[in-house]
């Protein structure tokens, strides 16, 4: 599992130690931050580099992220399925369309357990 963020104000270094300090940085076995790639989403190379850390090719990953033009149009342009979780202030315009959309978190494990019975 990985994390692919776009960094603002907060670089990477810093979120390493907030997620260290939450003590969740051990379920990740990596993270790829815009600010040390020199890119953010949806630049491919931000999802290429995850992908070749984690050695997974883009039809064994899915993409799970709050941002359509971000998030879902940078996985979906390489090959990955993707989840978006929306929330009642956004909508799908047509344009970037997820695989799956949600609105919690828990409804992605049913997701994940659905795709892991179809591999």
């Amino acid at each position: 599992m990985g994390i692919i963020s776009n960094t603002g104000i907060t670089p990477g270094y810093i979120l390493r130690k907030v997620l260290e300090r939450a003590q969740t940085s051990a379920f990740f076995r990596v993270m790829v931050f815009s600010d040390e790639i020199g890119f953010s989403k949806p630049h491919r190379l931000m999802f290429e580099t995850a992908l070749k850390e984690l050695d997974a090719h883009p039809s064994e990953a899915i993409h799970i992220g709050d941002g359509l033009r971000t998030d879902i149009a940078g996985a979906k342009a390489i090959g990955m399925k993707a989840i978006w979780i929306k929330n009642e202030e956004t909508t799908t315009s047509g344009l970037y369309m997820p695989d799956y959309e949600v609105s919690t978190l828990p409804q992605v494990i049913t997701i994940l357990s659905l795709q892991a019975s179809l591999d």
